[in-house]
């Protein structure tokens, strides 16, 4: 009986998610496509952890009962608004099957990663039990400037469920991961795109992130799953979706900050070539973005590792071109690794390489590839101010970064090499 409490907290759960989504999006009006699962997906995400970061700013500790009632009215309303889309849509037999085969797999064991409970799960525990993030739990788990999408999501599971059980918190990258497999089936047998989405599928290291325990409980596959939406957002010219997307990723680790600074770049190179009133709203709420994130790490006095350095000292320490050098040598040997991924990183090297001058031609190419350069550098450049020892941080981290680009770089290169290529 309290198994099957559980799961039904559970299902209330990932149904509320996806109905904060659908309703931010009702709401600004900001989609044709106001079914699409994914982007409701990530938006709800995104929603709920807003949701308890303001609960936090005005001192509101959030109770079992509260959760309870706000996600029961936000799934009631949408489920009583989609009727017809209840009907009317079905869904594909390989997303079922593949569903069914990663909730076995993932929930016949708990997540046992040090990552995932030293600097996630064990947040998501302190802020359950203390009813939301105060001033004092954000402090107490090393590095205390990462961002708390994460683990907020956890807590409103946790409150669901009413006690903390890091098991059920796998369904997350369960679901995080189909959204990515739907973003890739799009108009699937249309456009001839089975091989890709078999490669997406069928990459060890991003499959591992949603079943094994070690990875389970990492933030990573989120920081992949919100670039990739951004991404195809920008080929779909929803471009306020652009924003959205990628300030949630930033919410879910700082690694993903460069590309919203460089999309503001570039949206407001959008806005000057276009000069539209919908061109400067992307560029402002873009900045809005990035103030908020500010902003929520001044309120709670958090600042990077990374930054407070002397420069200086840093420079007269490690010689710059051999450490870059060391660096791109590092991501070249790990996209060479086939057992992690495939032959995945050979295609999209391929199809960069046959097809750059697409990439110079086509204005969706231009903020895409930009956006996924960005990030690229941004991770050299993190490994060279770390004040861990290089090699070290670069053995233990450098395949979680890649993860983060992957499936973002596969959209690019499937959008290159395929016929459909008039975005």
């Amino acid at each position: 009986m309290i198994v099957l409490l559980q799961i039904l907290a559970v299902i209330i759960f990932i149904l509320s998610i996806i109905s904060f989504g659908w309703l931010v999006i009702q709401l600004l009006k900001i989609s044709k496509d106001n079914c699409n699962f994914a982007q409701m997906w990530g938006i709800g995400l995104l929603s709920i952890a807003l949701i308890q970061l303001l609960f936090a700013l005005i001192h509101f500790e959030a109770t079992q009962y509260i959760v309870w009632a706000i996600s029961l009215s936000v799934t009631g309303l949408f489920i009583l608004k989609n009727k017809a889309i209840f009907r009317a849509k079905k869904i594909p037999l390989i997303i079922l099957l593949l569903a069914i085969l990663l909730i076995i797999t993932t929930l016949s064991h708990a997540p046992w990663g040090s990552d995932a409970y030293n600097f996630w799960l064990s947040k998501a525990r302190a802020f359950w039990l203390d009813g939301g993030v105060t001033h004092q739990n954000i402090y107490a788990y090393w590095p205390y400037d990462h961002p708390l999408l994460w683990p907020l999501n956890i807590t409103w599971l946790y409150h669901l469920l009413g006690k903390s059980e890091e098991f059920w918190s796998a369904v997350i990258p369960i679901v995080s991961f189909l959204a990515m497999v739907l973003i890739f089936t799009q108009d699937l047998v249309k456009n001839n795109k089975w091989l890709w989405t078999i490669l997406l599928v069928g990459t060890p290291f991003l499959m591992g992130n949603v079943y094994l325990g070690e990875y389970v409980g990492n933030a990573d596959i989120l920081v992949a799953l919100y670039l990739l939406l951004a991404i195809d957002s920008i080929y779909k010219k929803n471009y306020l979706f652009v924003g959205i997307f990628l300030f949630a990723g930033s919410l879910t680790k700082n690694d993903l900050l460069p590309a919203l600074c460089i999309w503001i770049i570039l949206s407001v190179l959008l806005a000057f070539k276009h000069r539209k009133k919908t061109s400067l709203m992307v560029v402002v709420s873009s900045v809005i973005f990035l103030t908020i994130i500010l902003s929520w790490k001044k309120i709670y006095g958090l600042s990077s590792r990374y930054v407070e350095q002397e420069l200086a000292i840093l420079l007269s320490q490690r010689p710059l071109v051999s450490n870059i050098k060391y660096s791109l040598m590092a991501f070249r040997e790990e996209f060479r690794q086939t057992y992690r991924w495939g032959l995945s990183w050979w295609i999209i090297l391929f199809a960069l390489i046959t097809r750059f001058k697409t990439i110079l031609i086509n204005p969706s190419h231009k903020l895409v590839f930009p956006i996924i350069l960005t990030q690229l550098i941004s991770y050299i450049v993190i490994y060279y101010v770390t004040p861990e020892d290089q090699a070290t941080h670069i053995a233990t981290s450098i395949y979680r970064l890649v993860l983060q680009i992957y499936p973002a770089a596969l959209l690019l290169s499937m959008r290159l090499l395929t016929k459909d290529n008039k975005i």
